[in-house]
């Protein structure tokens, strides 16, 4: 009996069980007397409605009203004042909570659906393109589904203009002056020197465009190899090169660069080229930031070796 009559003339805390208790009425209902806080009040800060100096706990569910932790009533997970709770019967406060899970759950699936997939079409590349650039740790998480005749386009695309640059501005005229050599210590060639300056245009730009397939199919091979190497997650040739082809769209930039003799533009170029493709790495492989920088230190330095080779530019 002590016991009871203690614990009925002392009203529980807010933390305590009477937090989770059923609802009780105003009129049964007794709050504890409630001291200010020492740095009352805060700038910034908020503050409950019927306690100026109390902080704010929680918001009413229906009228909003900022409630502190005496105030505030949990009901199946959400919390009311008093006088919302009064005019809201169980029943309602139920369909209540139904309807908000419902537009949350709407909200999650509609936010999944909005999430870029993978291009499977020419038309679908630009979309693709913007994802990426927009949207790119969402978008390389599925890159490596595209399908590879698809992403081969995209990455001859963007290294085909700087090998024609490279190709028609350089080697045109070491081709004319290793041929004037030739004509002056062998005369019968005269007659084929004319006909390759009639065609060299042609020439250099069939080999331009062969030599940039190349290079594509290359740097796919090196990559694969990198990642091979450092990551956990073994992607196949085709994913991979995937994956590849989508980051080297930055080279683009990089024939602007040669063409007009920037050389900033084209370190810009293959900057963001390599940012791109550390980072699709680690996303797609859901590898360490150790693993990515090796890896792709590794696909730098083989670039670096088959270009003192000539082979890639």
């Amino acid at each position: 009996m002590t016991t009871t009559a203690q614990s009925s003339a002392n009203p529980p805390t807010p933390d305590g069980p009477s937090c989770l208790s059923p609802p009780v009425s105003a009129s049964q209902k007794t709050l504890p007397t409630i001291k200010p806080d020492a740095n009352y009040p805060k700038k910034g800060d908020y503050f409950c409605a019927n306690h100026p100096h109390r902080h704010m706990h929680a918001l009413c569910s229906r009228c909003g009203k900022y409630l502190c932790r005496n105030c505030g009533l949990p009901i199946h997970g959400l919390n009311f004042c008093e006088p919302c709770l009064e005019d809201v019967d169980l029943l309602t406060l139920r369909k209540e909570e139904a309807a908000i899970l419902l537009n949350a759950t709407r909200q999650t699936n509609s936010k999944e659906e909005a999430a870029p997939s993978a291009p499977q079409t020419l038309r679908e590349l630009p979309q693709a393109l913007k994802n990426m650039a927009f949207n790119g740790p969402i978008f390389f998480t599925i890159a490596a589904k595209t399908p590879f005749w698809l992403s081969f386009i995209l990455a001859f695309l963007a290294v085909a203009p700087n090998t024609l640059v490279i190709v028609l501005n350089k080697s045109a005229q070491q081709i004319l002056d290793t041929l004037t050599q030739q004509i002056q210590s062998d005369p019968q060639l005269i007659q084929y020197a004319e006909w390759v300056q009639s065609h060299s245009t042609g020439i250099l730009v069939m080999t331009a465009l062969t030599a940039a397939a190349i290079q594509v199919l290359v740097l796919d091979l090196l990559y694969h190899l990198s990642i091979r190497i450092f990551t956990k997650t073994q992607l196949s040739f085709r994913e991979s090169s995937s994956l590849l082809h989508f980051c080297l769209t930055p080279l683009i930039f990089a024939a602007i660069g040669t063409y007009f003799d920037i050389p900033i533009l084209q370190f810009l170029a293959l900057g963001l080229m390599i940012i791109q493709t550390t980072t699709a790495t680690r996303i797609a492989t859901k590898c360490t930031l150790l693993q990515g920088l090796l890896a792709m230190i590794v696909f730098i330095v083989f670039i670096n070796l088959l270009g003192t080779l000539g082979i890639v530019s």
